[in-house]
């Protein structure tokens, strides 16, 4: 009986000891960073164009990350991916279809491979759905907010004080190198390195400053030329170029554009079938060097492509409309001159014919009579 109480009284010492909000799941991963605030909140349609939140882990691995929805409309399909936020580099991304209509509840996106990331950077997760439609994330209300992120809408800073609820889960793993025995994590969650992982690699923030003066030097025949001012860094790689549909947070085609004496780049519409004409798409630009790390983007031009003028197909009804103008005043000119020939025949003849009947007139009037 003794030992029995002595082990209840260790166990409820051991629940004590464990950080108040944490929760350890059975792949070791604890709650690291959340804003779970149920009360006094507020919401927002996800959508075709997407919402996110930015965030900063403590520990090196993302294992899962529940976000908290106001309603859920069966069948919709859900997608969050994953950044760096510096970077804009998706680092994983994962796609629930939603099989719970109902109210307010946790939505879990558990992760197949834990997501390697750099503690106390910052990264942001977004959400998508295939449509527009009534899954609603909730959000804090002004004056709350959560202290190491912000909420997003596309790329940009939502108000201050709508921080989106999540629950954000990790854990810290051992890394090792070929020859070397596992190195355990540190306590002061400082950023360890690994040879082989399961997802992207994460681009270390760049120091590279922004391309400056981008801007569209020409929008026609379903091309869009962009020009810039070349950055100076000695160890420049290149530019990408980022492309989204207007007003989405996730890229629709991201271009790598390598050659680094380039001040300029014509985006041609039939060499990208993921690009739409008559659709509006917001563009931006960032440097890159041969390290791999990549600049902050320039702010966003809002694009549509032109289509192809007709100019070419005016012209050639004009020249036909020229040719056939021609053809009749030639014509005209032809008959003119048959009917000038026709005239100066006919009073030829006719003066010729006078001619000869005034000449015998004359002839037979000087003959003399005779007495």
């Amino acid at each position: 009986m003794k030992k029995l109480k002595l082990f209840i009284i260790s166990a409820s010492f051991c629940v004590f000891l464990l950080p108040l909000g944490s929760v350890i799941a059975g792949d070791g991963s604890v709650l690291d960073q959340s804003y779970a605030v149920e009360s006094n909140t507020g919401y927002g349609s996800i959508g075709i164009g997407g919402t996110g939140q930015t965030f900063t882990p403590t520990y090196n691995r993302v294992t899962s990350i529940d976000v908290y929805f106001k309603h859920r409309q069966t069948g919709t399909s859900v997608t969050m991916t994953v950044k760096n936020f510096a970077s804009k580099q998706v680092i994983g991304s994962e796609t629930h279809v939603l099989t719970f209509a109902g109210d307010a509840a946790w939505e879990p996106f558990v992760f197949e491979n834990s997501l390697v990331v750099t503690p106390e950077t910052t990264y942001a997760f977004y959400l998508s759905s295939n449509i527009d439609n009534q899954t609603y994330w909730m959000t804090g209300t002004d004056g709350v907010t959560y202290s190491r992120g912000v909420a997003l809408t596309g790329d940009e800073q939502a108000p201050v004080g709508a921080d989106r609820l999540f629950k954000q889960y990790g854990k810290d793993v051992a890394t090792t190198t070929s020859g070397t025995t596992p190195t355990a994590p540190t306590t002061t969650k400082t950023a360890t390195k690994a040879t082989t992982i399961a997802t992207a690699p994460v681009v270390a923030p760049s120091v590279l400053a922004v391309p400056t003066n981008f801007k569209v030097d020409r929008n026609q025949d379903e091309q869009i030329v962009f020009s810039w001012d070349k950055n100076k860094e000695a160890d420049l790689a290149g530019y990408v170029m980022y492309i989204y549909e207007a007003q989405k947070a996730v890229e629709t085609e991201i271009i790598d554009i390598p050659d680094k004496q380039l001040d300029n780049y014509n985006l041609v519409l039939a060499d990208h079938p993921s690009l739409k004409l008559n659709q509006d798409y917001d563009v931006k630009l960032a440097a890159k060097n041969a390290g791999g790390s990549v600049s902050e983007k320039t702010l966003s031009l809002r694009v549509k492509f032109n289509p192809k003028a007709t100019v070419a197909a005016t012209q050639v009804k004009e020249s036909k409309w020229n040719f056939l103008t021609n053809i009749y005043f030639l014509t005209g000119i032809g008959l003119l001159l048959i009917l000038l020939i026709v005239l100066v025949v006919y009073l030829e003849r006719k003066y010729h014919g006078l001619r000869k009947l005034f000449k015998k007139k004359d002839e037979t009037a000087a003959v003399p009579k005779e007495s």
